[in-house]
């Protein structure tokens, strides 16, 4: 069995979400050779415009949701609305925690991330541009589009099972 290290987000998950079976949420990705497993808890947010059009943000490793890492002592919600910041200059209110999953990546020095993601609904109260950090670029793309552009096969199934809700 692989190693599972904690990192500096378990404090959070541990703390903020104990009541979360991660084995029973969808998961994604490859455990086939896995050595050295990293635990990463995250939170990533649907934030639309005025149109309709979803958030998405593309860096120098391809398009996501906005969001990210929960930091120590962070809670899911604090996470995803500084995430949106950062990579979005949106400023948010975060609303319900709408789906959840397990994104297993491959990182370059051959250990394995097994992300926990929380998947929220927001608001868009504002933006900020100039809170933006560099290297990130937001899109606003139609919900179906955007889960066929989106990197992580766990965002675009958080991404079909969203806009499935929305238009039921």
């Amino acid at each position: 069995m692989p190693g599972v290290v904690g990192n500096v987000g378990e404090a959070a998950l541990e703390a903020g979400s104990a009541a979360y079976d991660w084995h029973s949420v969808p998961h994604f990705g490859s455990r086939a050779g896995v050595g050295c497993l990293v635990v990463r808890p995250s939170a990533y947010g649907f934030a639309v415009d005025g149109e309709g059009r979803l958030a998405v943000v593309r860096d120098a490793e391809g398009m996501f949701l906005p969001g990210g890492g929960i930091e120590p002592g962070e809670t899911p919600e604090a996470a995803v609305a500084r995430e949106m910041l950062e990579e979005c200059g949106l400023v948010i209110e975060v609303a319900a925690c709408v789906a959840k999953a397990v994104q297993l990546v491959q990182a370059e020095d051959g250990t394995t991330i097994e992300k926990r993601s929380f998947f929220f609904e927001t608001r868009i109260d504002g933006s900020r541009p100039a809170a933006t950090l560099p290297g990130h670029q937001t899109f606003w793309i139609a919900p179906p589009s955007a889960a066929e552009l989106l990197s992580h096969e766990s965002q675009a199934w958080a991404v079909r099972d969203w806009t499935s809700r929305r238009s039921s």
